[in-house]
């Protein structure tokens, strides 16, 4: 039985929207912010905001059927969409938020809140209910089996190997992958993968260049095919893409260009407190063929995706990431010592962090505890407490003039 995987960094998800489980405050913390750079992160701790769930559904006639995060399944918090039938056995798997236990499954005029029992939303679609939404034609049908991983927010810091000062402004962006499939025989073939990438501040000195890790195979064929790979929009002619080709770099790897360009005389992109932005965010929009020689796009783990970006000297990754660019790795420069994993030291702080929602940054040089109070315990307990910390930001510490994706 083939699974079909849309992996990574996690599903995004509004903070306006209505799903009460999602989207509910936390009580923050009574204590005075502490400073992330004094912090001791248990070494355990992944740093993950992400769990995969593999979707189980039976029916007993065709259905059209869609898996949404909040329970009005509005568009934005659509996780999946697929034609069920009684010889459907190809299961999905989604990245949702961690802590999410429960998902809303759509067919017809039913939807039905269905638990997350060990990483598996398992459900037999109410005969009657799947009978009524049937789908009676080639109109009724999805085109394509979609899987989502909704919009989500990368935040880095840029003076690894020292420590930052932790606003986790330094890059900003956000990001949302859509792959499509459909079924031919027994066999689910990809068509095509969308990734969305659109950079929001930078509020780094040093120079900032974002990458981003598609696959563990599949390099050689992309650099012969690179019409494969196409830019469907961009929010500015700069905008665009490379595909690294040297011999130290053994995956698909693509650099954004004219992401992170800033207009003469700005600093510090769009992270400083004033009314307006310094200048719009940057929006790239790529879409990744499927082919038909060699590796297939649905072989093997072709949908871990890694963001990364370099600082002129290092790459700077998620915690327990390889470098990839031939760079190395200064474990003897890490401030606090080298971690257990790479991109960590002793205290297991980091310098990239994916949240499974689209967030506003802090003010520049604003304490990100301040303005994230649960960051601290959901840091602290290993990810056990205040696990919708991001739910909770302090009035007046954040950037409110970039609009959300």
């Amino acid at each position: 039985m083939r699974k079909i995987f849309l992996l990574s960094a996690l599903s995004a998800l509004a903070l306006t929207a209505c799903d009460k489980e999602l989207y509910d405050s936390e009580t923050n913390p009574t204590d005075e912010p502490k400073n992330i750079a004094d912090m001791v992160v248990p070494q355990n701790f992944d740093w993950e905001m992400t769990q995969l769930v593999t979707t189980q559904i039976t029916t007993s006639v065709e259905t059209a059927v869609r898996i949404y995060l909040d329970e009005k399944c509005t568009e934005d918090f659509m996780l999946a969409e697929f034609e069920a039938t009684p010889d459907y056995i190809d299961p999905l798997v989604l990245a949702i938020p961690s802590a999410t236990s429960k998902l809303y499954v759509k067919y017809g005029n039913t939807v039905e809140s269905v638990a997350i029992s060990n990483h598996v939303l398992s459900l037999t679609l109410e005969p009657a209910a799947a009978a009524a939404a049937k789908t009676r034609g080639v109109e009724d049908k999805p085109l394509y089996t979609k899987v989502i991983k909704p919009w989500s927010t990368l935040m880095f810091e840029d003076l690894f190997p020292k420590k930052g000062d932790y606003d986790f402004n330094d890059l900003v962006a956000n990001y949302r992958t859509t792959a499509y499939y459909s079924k031919q025989g027994n066999t689910t073939k990809i068509h095509y993968i969308d990734i969305d990438f659109r950079v929001n501040a930078v509020g780094a000195t040093l120079p900032i260049t974002p990458y981003l890790k598609i696959s563990n195979s599949a390099k050689n064929y992309f650099q012969k095919n690179k019409n494969k790979i196409s830019v469907l929009s961009g929010s500015s002619a700069s905008a665009g893409y490379e595909i690294i080709d040297n011999s130290a770099v053994s995956y698909l790897v693509l650099k954004f260009t004219g992401m992170t360009n800033k207009p003469s005389g700005v600093t510090y992109l769009n992270t400083l407190n004033k009314s307006t932005a310094d200048a719009a965010p940057k929006l790239l929009k790529l879409r990744i063929e499927d082919h038909n020689e060699g590796t297939k796009l649905e072989d093997g783990d072709y949908f871990v995706y890694d963001f990364f970006i370099t600082n002129g000297t290092h790459e700077i990754h998620k915690r327990n990431s390889t470098p990839l660019l031939g760079l190395g790795y200064p474990a003897g420069q890490i401030e606090g010592g080298a971690g257990v994993q790479n991109y960590s030291n002793g205290q297991n702080l980091v310098w990239a962090i994916d949240v499974p929602v689209v967030m506003k940054h802090a003010i520049e040089k604003t304490n990100f505890l301040s303005a994230y109070p649960g960051f601290y315990n959901w840091a602290t307990s290993g990810g056990s407490a205040n696990q919708f910390w991001y739910n909770s930001p302090t009035a007046g510490t954040l950037i409110n003039y970039i609009p959300n994706p």
